[in-house]
């Protein structure tokens, strides 16, 4: 599902979401 912008934005300062995977990925 489409990833809200503030949550791109913290996805790569929080290493522990490694649930989404594919996000920090695509969206370093």
């Amino acid at each position: 599902m489409p990833v809200p912008p503030y949550l791109i934005n913290i996805e790569p300062t929080l290493p522990h979401r490694t649930e989404h995977p594919t996000v920090n990925n695509g969206q370093t």
